[in-house]
């Protein structure tokens, strides 16, 4: 009888009173290795004696007894080395001979041999678990590394790329995948990015074994960082078991040895599957919270671990033990500690401010004291705010003379508003904010708005007036500079002013004209309200003169937010009460439940500021995590809004959210796709990855990277410093109706616009290096240059630019930015491929050019004749005129391919050129062809240069001119054979060489070590070019002033 049938059994036939009794379905013994034996005791009682006889006979050929199994469940696997088709088909039919299904073997134990054996004295908790995965570590590429799952239903080892970049690995390391995608129980595909070979160890000292692994790389979202399949289980020689959470292999001794699954690290993913997070939030505990006692002060938010796939009690026994785990180092980006104390300020301990609760004893000390010196400027009510004088700052409105006062039809509150209302104008009151008022011209209605914690605040709607005030210009600060000049400290003090805009009075003649109904009568305000107009301006301009010597050394003020930054913690406290001093002397106040003194880091204008840089808010991270899914096309233009908040730390993120952007075109109807969850879910990754931001270094060169797609463009803007290189600021966008069609060389030049234009502030402080293998430098420079590329080069003449060879993007955060042209290899040489045409009809002549390298970079060209000509001579210019072109983009070889059989045999030597003027020709193209390494002329049917024919033919039409010219629309005055430019001689003003210094800057980019004359030089030689090596300035218009010596004329 087959032994199978022995042991199935139905569940209802166990005895429930004998717990101990195990049933094990479908057991039984293949290929010498039992894949399920239990005890005897633990099989169901016998029903036969054949059932007796059989356990007999197999209770003899295992040594006559139990001994050698005590309590064991024994357990084998296998696997497959190579995952491809063939190789599985080998091994199947391997199997089926070695291994037939209906032949059971019994297999005695040998001598000296030491089985993989799980005993149920093992598993955990005492009960069998089926609800837990395994997870192990291991190590590989010299890091500890956690949370891989042990899988034997996983024919290939995947490596997820959030480890294959916290490995530090790069492309360098990838080998090209070239088998078909993976495939997951739900049909869904997933191309791998490649493999990757690395040697992964298992287990310490004598328990050690070191397999080589060959991982595919994925990119998917994912709890765990790598799945181990049936391949290395096979190669370490492995049998794992899900029941008991272990994992057990022979070692080299030919021991067994015997891996514990890492049941915390499973049970935080199981926390964030639950939670459908892609992070674990974990709430810390406030030391001696910094609530006032006595007060219902506001709540500290807890902070968001935005990665926390570890606890925080771990994390700081690792620290202790020295043992990092570099996963957490990278995708946990661990917030600073925001643990805070109360300090009391004077007798009453009601009255207090929190500071931070890890300070240095010293400096805890002195905050502590210089706190309580300056007690008198923190505000507990409105009755201890006396205001700014208001020869200070002073609020008015300039109203235009021709505006009509506006009285607003009265609006209808209900009474829960109504209520809310009274109460506000009461406090008001009382505070002598407020005051009645009579005989009014300018009357507004209030509008209630609901707050995060439920209660109300009321407003008051100043639209009519403020449309009679002109806009106060004044300067706000830019946000760029003031968070990367706050970022990077030891230690951070934010402070608020009490009912900051309350504390400026209203001009005695205006305070009527900021009047507001209610239903317990109008009333006008004596301090500045929010809601004017020009409020932010004048509230800017006080702090500005208040603190004009503190911002931008150790306080960055954006109005009403303020900041207090040390380099040094022991500086600290001097910083204070320097700002101290300034608002004592100009009697300003502040708000003690909104100050906090002395921390790592914290919120400042939407940004995380740390020590390390500047860092996404987690806020608004958590917020876009946990925004449901879009339902209409209002909820898409919220969704870009947080993403627009938070683009300066994704790259690319035009491009990856090009579907979302395609739903709000009015043509469209809303249909939300898997194109549209697919960008939806790399957006959340990228921000769950964000990488910290740092600030550049007065003086820095900066580098700019840009990609560039068929519907967006982008550029990240990067230093390079002695720890690598670090991300500054990524922007991108998406291209919109004509720029679709623009050629991929216009492209990545509108990428530098666009770089420029967004990052102003970087490109006018600091030296910026493009680095790019495209001829984007050589289009910009040449001479005959109109329409946009001429606008772009002549808006770029301000900043301090540079070009050079791209090189790799060796940051872990950068490695996601792709090359800008699809190809990203370029040719040793400079290799181009040229198409000429030339065409002459009764309307005009005109040239066609098509350029195009290895890489994909394609330039096309329509010159216009302004001069007679015949269809040959024709077809000559536009013979030369792609040999300039080639020649200005550092072309080394070509081949030129013409539809004109005289011009492509008259340039090999094939026909003898009996016309003088053709001549001239000829010999003006062996000229330039001599420059070249090498060379090739070709004659094609006319078929086959298509696209030139067209753009000659496009050239050779007259048109009305327009003001968007593309560059390739060009036009050249006069034959190429006459004098290239008419020269105008220009004197200079001294004797010395005044073309040198623009010369030399136009040749080798070389300036002055002076700041202000290097500004001038550069400012200046945009009007000039270099052509041949000698100096033109640019006219008005074609022709060229050719620049020379006073000795000289």
């Amino acid at each position: 009888m087959p032994l199978k049938s022995l042991f199935k059994r139905d569940m209802h036939d166990i005895d429930p009173a004998s717990p101990e009794q195990h049933v094990e379905d479908e057991n039984r013994v293949i290929g010498g290795v039992a894949l399920a034996i239990s005890r005897p005791e633990d099989f169901l009682p016998l029903q036969t004696d054949e059932e007796k006889e059989a356990l007999d006979y197999l209770a003899a050929h295992l040594d006559g007894s139990w001994e050698n199994f005590p309590g064991a469940l024994v357990i084998s696997g296998g696997g497959f080395n190579l995952i491809t088709i063939g190789s599985i088909k080998r091994k199947f039919d391997e199997l089926e001979k070695a291994s037939p299904v209906e032949e059971i073997k019994i297999t005695e134990v040998k001598e000296n041999s030491v089985p993989l054996a799980f005993y149920r004295e093992e598993v955990p908790g005492g009960s069998p678990n089926f609800q837990i995965p395994l997870l192990v570590r291991a190590k590989m590429a010299n890091s500890d590394v956690r949370r891989i799952l042990v899988d034997q239903g996983s024919s290939c080892d995947i490596m997820y790329s959030g480890l294959f970049k916290v490995l530090q690995l790069t492309e360098e390391n990838l080998v090209p995948y070239v088998g078909s995608d993976l495939q997951g129980f739900n049909g869904s595909t997933t191309k791998p990015w490649g493999y990757v070979d690395l040697i992964v160890t298992f287990g310490e000292n004598k328990a050690m074994k070191s397999v080589k692994v060959k991982f595919l790389v994925v990119d998917c979202l994912s709890l765990y960082n790598c799945i181990i399949g049936r391949p290395t289980l096979a190669e370490l020689f492995a049998v794992s078991s899900t029941i008991h959470l272990k994992l057990k292999y022979y070692t080299k001794d030919g021991q067994v040895a015997t891996i514990n699954g890492d049941i915390e690290a499973a049970r935080r993913c199981f926390e964030a599957a639950s939670k459908n997070l892609n992070s674990v939030v974990t709430p810390k505990k406030k030391k001696a919270e910094a609530k006032l006692p006595g007060r219902a002060g506001n709540d500290t938010e807890d902070e968001v671990e935005l990665d926390a796939r570890t606890s925080k009690k771990e994390r700081k026994q690792e620290k202790k033990t020295g043992k990092d785990d570099l996963l957490i180092k990278e995708n946990y980006r661990p917030i600073p500690d925001g643990e805070f104390e109360l300090v009391p300020l004077g007798e009453d301990s009601i009255k207090g401010v929190k500071i931070g609760a890890n300070l240095p004893d010293l400096v805890k000390r002195q905050l502590k004291a210089c706190l309580s010196e300056n007690a008198e400027l923190f505000a507990w009510s409105a009755a201890e705010m006396p205001g700014i004088d208001p020869e200070v700052a002073c609020h008015q409105l300039t109203i235009d003379p021709r505006a009509s006062a506006v009285v607003q039809r009265r609006r209808k509150q209900p009474p829960e508003k109504a209520e809310a209302a009274r109460k506000a104008v009461k406090d008001l009151l009382e505070a002598n904010f407020i005051a009645e008022a009579q005989y009014t011209t300018w009357l507004s209605n209030v509008v209630l708005v609901k707050k995060s914690n439920g209660k109300w605040r009321m407003c008051v709607d100043y639209t009519d007036l403020n449309r009679a005030c002109p806009k106060d210009a004044y300067p706000l600060p830019n946000i760029d500079k003031l968070v990367d000049n706050s970022s990077g400290f030891k230690l951070l003090s934010f402070m608020d002013a009490y009912s900051g805009y309350n504390q400026i009075k209203m001009a005695e003649i205006d305070k009527k004209k900021t009047a507001f109904m209610t239903e317990t009568g109008n009333y006008y305000y004596n301090v500045m309200p929010f809601g004017l107009k020009n409020a932010g301006a004048t509230y800017q301009r006080m702090m500005n003169k208040v603190f004009h010597n503190e911002i931008g050394d150790m306080l960055e003020v954006y109005m009403d937010d303020m900041i207090i930054k040390s380099e040094e913690e022991i500086d600290h406290t001097v910083h204070l009460k320097r700002v101290f001093d300034q608002a004592r002397k100009f009697i300003m106040r502040f708000n003690p439940e909104k100050c906090t003194f002395g921390v790592k880091a914290g919120k400042f204008l939407g940004f995380y500021l740390t020590e390390r840089g500047i860092e996404a808010n987690p806020d608004k991270c958590r917020a876009f995590f946990d925004y449901p899914t879009p339902k209409s096309k209002k909820s898409i233009q919220t969704l870009n809004g947080m993403l627009t908040s938070m683009a300066r730390f994704v790259a690319k993120s035009a491009q990856h959210a090009l579907p979302l952007f395609k739903l709000l075109r009015k043509e469209t109807t809303f249909d939300w796709t898997e194109e549209c969850e697919g960008a939806l879910q790399h957006l959340n990754r990228a921000l769950s990855e964000s990488p910290v931001l740092t600030r550049p270094v007065e003086g820095e060169k900066l580098y700019l990277y840009l990609a560039v797609a068929s519907e967006a463009i982008s550029a990240v803007l990067i230093r390079e410093t002695e720890q690598g290189q670090k991300p500054v600021y990524f922007v991108s966008r998406a291209l919109q109706g004509p720029e679709l069609r623009y050629m991929q060389i216009e492209k990545i030049a509108l990428a530098v616009i666009m770089a420029a234009r967004k990052l102003r502030y970087y490109f006018l402080a600091h030296s910026i290096i493009i680095r790019t293998d495209q001829p984007v430098k050589q289009l910009l420079a040449r001479p005959d240059m109109v329409g946009r590329m001429l606008k772009w080069s002549l808006e770029l003449a301000e900043f301090d630019i540079s070009f050079e060879s791209r090189k790799a993007l060796k940051a872990q955060v950068l490695a996601d930015f792709v090359a800008e042209m699809t190809t990203s290899t370029t040719s040793e040489k400079n290799k181009w491929t040229i198409f000429v045409d030339g065409s002459s009809n009764s309307q005009g002549s005109g040239a066609g050019i098509i350029l195009e390298n290895e890489d994909g970079v394609l330039i096309e060209v329509s010159l216009g004749l302004s001069f007679p000509t015949t269809n040959n001579q024709a077809e000559y210019e536009a013979f030369l005129a792609g040999l300039r072109l080639a020649e200005d983009m550092g072309a080394e070889e070509i081949r030129i391919f013409t539809d004109s059989q005289l011009v492509a045999s008259q340039v090999s030597g094939e026909y003898q050129t009996k016309d003088e003027r053709l001549l001239e020709y000829l010999n003006l193209i062996r000229a330039k062809l001599a420059k070249f390494k090498e060379t090739e002329v070709k004659h094609v049917p006319r078929e086959h240069n298509a696209r030139a024919d067209v753009l000659s033919k496009l050239a050779s039409t007259r048109r009305k001119k327009t003001g968007n010219q593309s560059l390739i629309q060009e036009t050249l005055t006069k034959p190429s054979i006459e004098k290239t430019a008419e020269v105008m001689h220009i004197c200079a003003v001294d004797e010395q060489s005044w073309m040198s210094p623009v010369y030399n800057f136009l040749k080798s980019n070389t300036l002055p070590v002076d700041a202000k004359e290097a500004a001038k030089i550069r400012k200046r030689a945009s009007s000039y070019v270099l052509l041949d090596d000698k100096l033109y300035r640019r006219g008005f218009s074609i022709p060229l002033l050719k620049c020379m010596e006073e000795a000289r004329v």
